[in-house]
């Protein structure tokens, strides 16, 4: 028995309607265009009419297909993933963000990939205090022309609270007037206020003429010597043969002293006045005095005055020539009488001034007077302090404050020294090759002024402490994705 079925007029111009394109379009035709376009398959419509000749009824032919379609995209889809990590393959520094093998090695940078600030830009922050990366520059004159200024950090220490006001003054022991022991006439200056000498150096050329004669007089005493070794000889072959007298013999050993004494004063008169051995041997060869004596440096230092000129004429009490060792000075501190008790020798103190912003000099009490300024009611006491550099100047006032060292880990430096990058800090520290650098991670501790306190150094490393975000911003660039031929 055939039933009834309602067909909605929707679904009657379906059914006129997919005859016509089957019949205007093949299936095989629409299989070559597009077999899977966009994967958004109509569902088949099934229009059950006779239920006892629907063998199939109850099976979803429309889903299978789908599922079907729907694997197949899949596998499309997983094909393109494919290529996109074959693309990923090819470009191995992209970003500078990837793992990397610990052994790769990046030539634009001269050293390992896992070691490179630059590649590896995106872990930096996963660097451990006291660790660090490599920052190379392309130029290795850049940190110079940049200004990129280094300096060591400095051992943390306590103050007690006790600061005296202080002056810089040269080290009396390291300190030298050249003058000349005669009247002369200057006639060649060798240097000039700021030079560097080493000692033995000539500073000054000054005719002497009491120097002339000094040299004649010792040309003749020398001369006298050699005349009395003559005699003794000529006594001691006489009074073996019986010839002469032992009185005779003593007479002339007594002359030939006096004569080499003599010589030996005359010979130290010379010294004094400058010459060294080489001058005074080559007088008593060429046998020719001259009035030139060359003013000498007595040791290495500086020369921090010179108060004459070609032409001019001195005199034995002025001085022409001062030389300073400035590689340790001293610091004369004022101590009110009510705190001369916490003072002793060797007593360590640390010296700031308001000139050298960021830097501190440090030095130990050797010296505390003996008198208290009956005026002032202070006393003087002494330290010496390393001035390597030679920034300290002789007369600049500070403070000075006695300290204790502290048992920690932690250095001082300057707080220009921290860059930070993610909110943590970081220090770059000079390396042996000009154009590299580390990244290093450090914490910050507490801040005492210009300096702050750091762990994660040591007191012999050379810390960027100007012009440190130059170096920094190349390492921003690279986190932004730029590549090895871009640095």
């Amino acid at each position: 028995m055939q039933k009834s079925i309602q067909i909605s007029p929707l679904t009657m111009l379906a059914l006129v309607l997919i005859p016509v394109a089957l019949l205007l379009f093949p299936a095989a035709v629409l299989a070559q265009i597009d077999p899977h376009a966009g994967h958004d398959h109509a569902k088949q419509v099934v229009v059950d009419i006779h239920d006892d000749e629907d063998d199939h009824a109850g099976h979803d032919h429309g889903a299978v297909e789908l599922d079907s379609h729907y694997d197949e995209t899949n596998d499309a889809d997983n094909h393109a993933d494919e290529t996109n990590h074959v693309d990923e393959e090819v470009d191995e520094h992209a970003g500078h963000g990837h793992a990397v093998d610990p052994n790769e090695f990046c030539s634009e940078h001269d050293m390992l990939e896992s070691e490179d600030a630059l590649c590896q830009a995106g872990h930096i922050t996963d660097l451990a205090c006291g660790n660090g990366m490599l920052v190379r520059l392309f130029d290795g004159e850049v940190a110079a022309k940049t200004g990129i200024i280094t300096n060591q950090p400095v051992p943390v220490t306590s103050g007690n609270g006790l600061v005296f006001p202080g002056q810089v003054a040269f080290n009396r022991n390291r300190i030298a007037k050249i003058t000349p022991l005669s009247t002369g006439i200057v006639r060649e200056v060798h240097v000039r206020p700021g030079s560097q000498v080493k000692q033995g150096q000539v500073l000054v050329t000054v005719a002497m003429p009491d120097l002339a004669e000094l040299m004649a007089e010792f040309l003749s005493a020398t001369a006298q010597a050699e005349q009395q070794h003559a005699r003794v000889e000529r006594e001691e072959a006489l009074y073996q043969k019986g010839i002469t007298s032992q009185r005779e013999l003593q007479q002339a050993s007594a002359d030939q002293r006096s004569a080499r004494s003599t010589v030996d004063k005359y010979r130290q008169q010379l010294k004094n006045f400058g010459l060294n051995k080489s001058e005074i041997d080559r007088l008593l060869q060429q046998r020719q005095p001259s009035a030139l004596v060359k003013l000498r440096a007595p040791f290495a230092g500086t020369v921090t005055e010179l108060t004459t000129a070609l032409g001019e004429h001195v005199a034995p009490e002025a001085a022409l020539v001062t030389v300073a060792d400035l590689d340790n000075l001293w610091i004369e501190l004022s101590v009110p009488e009510s705190q001369i008790h916490t003072l002793s020798d060797g007593a360590p103190i640390v010296a700031t001034f308001a000139g050298l912003p960021n830097q501190q000099f440090r030095g130990n009490l050797f010296y505390v007077g003996a008198v208290v300024d009956s005026r002032s009611r202070t006393l003087t006491a002494l330290a010496e302090v390393a001035n390597p550099q030679h920034k300290l100047r002789a007369g600049m006032y500070g403070d000075a404050e006695l300290t204790t060292a502290v048992a920690t880990d932690q250095v001082a430096i300057s707080a220009d020294a921290i860059q930070m990058i993610d909110d943590l800090p970081f220090v770059f520290v000079a390396q042996p090759e000009t154009d590299l650098f580390e990244l290093r991670r450090v914490v910050a501790g507490a801040r005492s002024g210009d300096l702050i306190a750091v762990s994660g150094l040591e007191l012999t490393d050379n810390v960027v402490v100007t012009q440190g975000y130059a170096l920094k911003s190349e390492v921003l660039k690279a986190r932004l994705g730029a590549s090895c031929a871009d640095h």
